[in-house]
């Protein structure tokens, strides 16, 4: 293994005005020096991608010569697949049954992110006769203080979850994307007539009472304030991720296809490529799936605001995933080509800038998209 020494956290305020105290870097301190757990390094907060562990007991309080406070310790990251299976530090929990209520009855409870997630037997509308309005598959949100960091408030109780695509990397254990769901909230208060929409598991729910909001501590931005968007261009645009985004999230290129709907509303959408070091599994038939972040939106020139965004993965089985990197043109891509999974939607006036911004958190760890927007949008090349 390769060991390095490492900062792990300070008291300095950080980029989202968060300022731990010397107590809480100290009982962190404890945490490591006393648990026989290793404490995980992983990739963008990815927990499937662990790259190695610090090392137990090797944690120590540094004071620094502003006078705030470091925790520094030791780390072993893995240099072969012998050592990353050896060590690798495993986020499965069992698995129980819990009562619940004489409503819910009983329940199939995991540990999860922010709070327990629990699995009803029917979907929670039916069991506490709510009457839920959906529209393409997706929930109608009913205030903007209904959108929490988990799930959709139902009721004074319970919350419904997000789909599990809505989570770093799609997939368990990781966290829903804080940061994107925050900016949709916030977008949703300043606009009260904003009809927003979210994809949803509905036989799993979480407590309000257990909640509790979590942070990352990555940093994530918009755009800046694009330029105008009154001279936008038919046609297709395509950027080739940077290095940094091919290596840490498999990024290839990223296709901006605009389109002249009438002679005022434009049409914008997004799909990421991707290589294939990394695909999903279906379930039943054990075939590889690979899923691809989709945007559209509809831009109205007289208005200058956008209209209609929705946010999906495409998903392509190996076949039709291998003739799309062929084809390497979103223009040419049939809606047979792959499944397609909203996510979510926004209907009503937004700012451009508000959308930009969703776009870029949806569009994580892809500069590319930010890139694009701060320019304006308006390039156009095939």
């Amino acid at each position: 293994m390769l060991k390095l020494n490492c900062r792990l956290i300070t008291t300095h305020i950080s980029k989202d005005s968060i300022q731990f105290t010397k107590e809480s870097l100290e009982g962190l301190i404890k945490q490591i020096n006393t648990s026989d757990k290793r404490m995980p390094f992983n990739v963008n907060h990815n927990f499937n991608r662990q790259i190695g562990f610090v090392i137990p007991k090797s944690a120590k309080l540094i004071k620094l010569d502003d006078g705030e406070f470091a925790v520094d310790a030791e780390a072993a990251l893995y240099e072969n697949q012998k050592e990353y299976e050896s060590y690798f530090v495993t986020y499965e929990r069992p698995v129980e049954l819990v009562s619940l209520s004489k409503i819910l009855g009983q329940c199939s409870k995991h540990e999860d992110t922010n709070c327990p997630t629990y699995h009803t037997q029917k979907p929670i509308f039916n069991i506490i006769q709510v009457a839920p309005e959906f529209d393409e598959g997706l929930l109608k949100v009913k205030s903007p203080d209904c959108i929490l960091q988990k799930g959709i408030l139902i009721d004074k109780e319970y919350l419904v979850n997000y789909h599990n695509f809505l989570r770093r990397a799609h997939s368990r254990p990781n966290a829903f994307s804080w940061r994107l769901i925050n900016k949709i909230r916030e977008v949703m208060k300043k606009n009260s007539e904003l009809r927003v929409y979210f994809q949803i598991i509905p036989n799993e729910i979480s407590l309000k009472s257990e909640f509790r909001d979590s942070l990352e501590f990555d940093y994530s931005w918009g755009p800046k304030i694009p330029k105008k968007l009154d001279n936008l261009k038919v046609g297709v645009t395509q950027h080739a991720s940077s290095k940094k985004d091919r290596e840490l999230e498999n990024l290839e290129k990223t296709d901006f296809w605009w389109k002249q709907t009438n002679d005022d509303l434009m049409e914008l959408q997004i799909e990421e490529l991707r290589n294939k070091s990394r695909h999903l599994v279906q379930p039943k038939t054990n075939k590889k799936a690979y899923p691809l972040k989709y945007a559209h939106l509809q831009y109205d020139k007289k208005s200058k605001k956008i209209n209609h965004l929705d946010c999906a993965l495409r998903i392509y089985l190996e076949d039709k995933f291998d003739e799309r990197l062929q084809k390497n043109d979103i223009s040419l891509v049939s809606k047979k080509d792959c499944d397609r999974l909203k996510l979510f939607k926004l209907q009503g006036q937004i700012d451009a800038k508000d959308a930009f911004d969703i776009l870029s958190f949806f569009f994580e760890n892809n500069s590319d998209v930010r890139q694009y927007f701060e320019q304006g949008g308006n390039e156009s090349d095939s």
